[in-house]
């Protein structure tokens, strides 16, 4: 029998975090820098905006069938080493992608899903390589400097997108993608998990089960983007409709980020009182509370603090999600369900987006961000009363 090794205490000093955080941005990045990578791409040609909002919506729809797909096979011995293989596969189709702007649209978009459906179980895989790293009192501050990690992340990545595609080449952006992501496929090798591979029992029937059974959590995930997607994409409309300048929003919702990232951080240095589940309720609310005020607040200060206090909420909501996934679920099927709140979380944000563009042909934006939360509440509120009388099995079971 092998004996367990027993990590060291949490540190984002530590190396294992650096080296961590290095690979993971190597590939976080590239995902990040894809969607609007591909607008510059074909901006140039007829109707370019379209085809490029078209040819994103394709790669985040890859990105969500994969992730969905990598989910049922996620305790195989072979996934991790998989996990190599589909990062080149996603590289390549980047690179192929940053060279061949001027291809026919068909082939874009082919190499847009293969772009995001290939790489899709790296988000997943690399929430569950850290927390594995992890000692069990230490997985909460980890996934706080996770969270922040990817703030980041998606903080720098449209800046070095526009600086590429219009200070050196239109297809420059994916071809760096594409080089990162190659990069942290070999990084990914040389990471080696903490804990032996284990296969739960009864093979992929029995883990699409276990999975199924922590649906509340993937509702969760999918209600979190769409809010978030909702308060981006109605942003603009919604300061129009005001009459504040539309040059606010960028201020803001960077604003909702570092909040965001500070949120996290406090909410992995100490534990909070009820449950992951009860937990996830309320911060569900008090975002949803955050984005009201914004909508109905006349004034950009109004608008600005709302936006912070939904900001501040949505990190705390996603790290409880996290955790109540890992109380959900056994340890053989912790990259599984990341997997899939990864695919939730896509399909949150894609149906935030044809929800925000229909709703802005029929009502205002504020109205139509109302109409959104009132929506996200109504499903939380069944979820929840669903959960409460079935409760998912727990790993001790």
């Amino acid at each position: 029998m092998t004996a367990e090794i027993v990590p060291p205490p949490f540190s984002v000093a530590s190396r294992g975090f650096q080296t961590w955080a290095a690979t993971a941005a190597a590939i976080r990045v590239p995902g990040a820098m894809t969607p609007l990578a591909l607008v510059f791409l074909v901006r140039e040609q007829p109707d370019g905006y379209q085809l490029g909002a078209i040819l994103a919506g394709i790669f985040v729809l890859g990105e969500m069938i994969g992730a969905a797909l990598s989910a049922i096979g996620a305790d195989s011995p072979r996934s991790r080493h998989q996990l190599p293989g589909g990062l080149l596969v996603g590289a390549t189709a980047l690179i192929v992608l940053g060279v061949a702007g001027q291809a026919p649209m068909v082939v874009l978009a082919l190499l847009a899903f293969v772009a995001g459906l290939a790489p899709a179980n790296a988000p997943g895989s690399l929430q569950a390589i850290l927390v594995e790293r992890c000692q069990e009192n230490d997985v909460a501050r980890a996934l706080a400097a996770a969270r922040v990690h990817g703030t980041i992340v998606f903080s720098v990545a449209p800046a070095l997108v526009g600086f590429l595609a219009l200070q050196v080449a239109a297809g420059a952006p994916l071809v760096v993608a594409g080089a990162m992501m190659a990069a942290g496929a070999g990084a990914v090798v040389f990471m080696p998990s903490a804990k032996p591979s284990t296969r739960g029992p009864g093979g992929a029937p029995a883990m699409a089960r276990t999975l199924a059974g922590a649906w509340p959590i993937y509702v969760t995930a999918a209600a979190v983007y769409f809010l978030m997607a909702l308060a981006e994409l109605e942003l603009v409309a919604l300061l129009h409709q005001r009459d504040i300048a539309v040059g606010w929003a960028g201020p803001l919702l960077v604003g909702f980020s570092l909040v965001g990232a500070l949120g996290a951080v406090g909410y992995g240095r100490r534990s909070w009182p009820g449950s992951y589940r009860v937990q996830c309720l309320w911060f569900t609310l008090v975002m949803s509370a955050g984005l009201v005020a914004a909508a109905v607040t006349p004034h950009v200060l109004g608008v600005g603090a709302g936006l912070l206090v939904a900001g501040g909420a949505m990190s705390c909501l996603v790290l409880a999600r996290n955790l109540s996934l890992r109380e959900v679920l056994p340890d053989y099927a912790h990259r599984a369900g990341f997997s899939l709140i990864y695919a939730a979380s896509c399909l949150g944000y894609s149906v935030s987006g044809a929800f925000a563009g229909g709703a802005l042909t029929v009502t205002t934006p504020e109205v139509a961000i109302l109409a959104g939360i009132a929506l996200v509440l109504v499903i939380t509120v069944c979820t929840a009363v669903v959960e409460r009388r079935g409760a998912p099995r727990r790993k001790s079971e």
